[in-house]
C-alpha cells in the first residue's frame, strides 16, 4: 500500500477510453493492494454538483434552476473538500475520470458560462487536490472526432441519445442552433481549446499521450510506470517521461 493518499484523473477527448482506462487500472492496482477507492462517470460520483441543475441525458431531466457559474463551482469545491477530507483520512489511493475538465468545464461551457469562470474553477480544483500527490492522465488523439463519429454508430441509439441529443436540448445548443453531429464535435473541439489552456495552470505531474496506439493494457502500464508506489511517493523526482510537479507561487 502508498503510505499516503494518491488521486489518479483520467482526463481528455471524448472517446478515447477513459472509462475503460479506470476500470482496468483499477483492477491492476487492487491486484497490488494498492487501491480503496474508484470512481467513474455516474450520478453518484462523489464530485458531481452538476445534476442539481439536470444534465439533458434522459428526456424526463430538466434543468430545475437558472444556472449560476458562481454557485456551480461553490458546489463543486465543496464537494471536492469533502472528499480530499475522506483521502486524507482513510488515506485512499482513488482514481477518477471526468475531473476536472468534462463534468465542470465541458458542462459549464454547455450551460453559457465563460472561460473565465472555467479558469476560477480550475484554480481552486488545483488548491483543493494538493494534499492527494495528484497525476492528471490526459488522453489525446489527432483524429479523435472521427473515431468518436464511428463509435457512435458502433454502440447505437442510446449513445446518441446522451451524447448528441441531450446536447441539441442544452442551452449552448438551443442559442448555437445545433442539429447535427458535426455541431457537437464543433463544440467540443472549443472545450477542448479551453482544456488546452488550463493545462498550462496545472502544477502537479501531467502524463499526456494517445492511448489508442498503445491499447488497453499498453495504456495502463504507462500509466502505472508514473505511480509513485509506497515511501518513494515522498521522492520529489517524477518518473522519466512525467513533468515534474512544479511549485506554485503564493498567491496576493
Amino acid at each position: 500500500m502508498t503510505d499516503r493518499p494518491q488521486l489518479i484523473l483520467v482526463e481528455g477527448a471524448p472517446g478515447l477510453g477513459k472509462t475503460t482506462t479506470v476500470t482496468n487500472l483499477a483492477a491492476a492496482l487492487r491486484a497490488r493492494g494498492e487501491v480503496r477507492a474508484v470512481f467513474c462517470h455516474e450520478h453518484d460520483h462523489p464530485l458531481h454538483a452538476f445534476w442539481d441543475w439536470g444534465d439533458g441525458c434522459d428526456p424526463d431531466q430538466v434543468v430545475t434552476e437558472p444556472f449560476s457559474a458562481d454557485k456551480f463551482i461553490v458546489r463543486l469545491l465543496a464537494r471536492t473538500y469533502a472528499f480530499v477530507d475522506r483521502m486524507l483520512t482513510e488515506r485512499l489511493t482513488a482514481v477518477m475520470e471526468t475531473y476536472p475538465f468534462q463534468s465542470p468545464v465541458h458542462n459549464m461551457l454547455k450551460m453559457l458560462g465563460t472561460e473565465e469562470d472555467c479558469s476560477e474553477y480550475f484554480r481552486r480544483f488545483c488548491d483543493a487536490v494538493a494534499f492527494c500527490d495528484p497525476l492528471l492522465v490526459y488522453f489525446e488523439r489527432e483524429d479523435w472526432g472521427a473515431r468518436l463519429m464511428r463509435l457512435a454508430a458502433e454502440r447505437g441509439e442510446r449513445f446518441n441519445d446522451v451524447f448528441f441529443d441531450a446536447f441539441y436540448r442544452s442551452p449552448w445548443g438551443r442559442e448555437h442552433s445545433a442539429s447535427r453531429p458535426q455541431d457537437v464535435i464543433d463544440f467540443c473541439e472549443h472545450y477542448l481549446r479551453v482544456c488546452e489552456r488550463l493545462l498550462d495552470l496545472w502544477p502537479y505531474r501531467l502524463l499526456r499521450f494517445d492511448p489508442v496506439t498503445l491499447g488497453p493494457e499498453g495504456t495502463v502500464q504507462r500509466v502505472l510506470s508514473h505511480l509513485r508506489p509506497g515511501r518513494q511517493a515522498r521522492r520529489a523526482a517524477c518518473a522519466p517521461g512525467c513533468r515534474p510537479r512544479r511549485r506554485r507561487p503564493a498567491r496576493p
